[in-house]
């Protein structure tokens, strides 16, 4: 991916439309315009995790655990769902990361002047389906309390898979 949409800065905040890293973190989901916009860089991932927790919704009503399923190198929704919601935690649900909000986070220099934004509804999920994760849970009341009043409130698919 380093090669289809070069840099144009070594500096994330300055390199448009694009900011690629060849340093993945635990869970990150890539994106080639990574900085076109502030509200792109995160918001363009969870639109994607969001894709992937309504499609293991549908596997698990099939009857397959998509929850359970593990990539070569570990990766699962669980994982890529606690990597972004370390800036929703840090630096809050539509926020703008900083070194000083954000610097506990994996991967944080690259997200530095981006808007925490779509991590609430796979937070929501996340908490919903991984009962078991004390971070998710933790985010679960402040995801809430930031989505409900948003559009996206009402996701068909995944309406009504809050914990409470």
């Amino acid at each position: 991916m380093l090669n289809i949409t070069p840099n144009t800065s070594i500096d994330p905040l300055k390199s448009h439309p694009a900011y690629s890293t060849a340093i993945v973190a635990p869970g990150e989901i890539n994106d080639r315009y990574r900085h076109n916009t502030p509200a792109q860089t995160i918001g363009y991932p969870m639109g994607s995790l969001l894709g992937l927790y309504m499609d293991a919704e549908l596997m698990k009503i099939a009857g397959l655990n998509a929850y359970a399923y593990r990539g070569s190198h570990g990766q699962s929704l669980e994982m890529a769902t606690r990597c972004y919601a370390c800036f929703a935690k840090y630096a809050g649900f539509a926020k703008v990361v900083t070194a000083e909000n954000s610097g506990k986070c994996p991967d944080a220099q690259q997200y530095f002047g981006v808007i925490v934004n779509g991590v609430g509804e796979n937070v929501l999920i996340g908490a919903y389906r991984f009962p078991n994760d004390d971070d998710l849970i933790a985010l679960d009341a402040s995801a809430k309390a930031e989505l409900v009043p948003s559009v996206f409130s009402l996701e068909p698919i995944l309406f009504g898979k809050w914990r409470d």
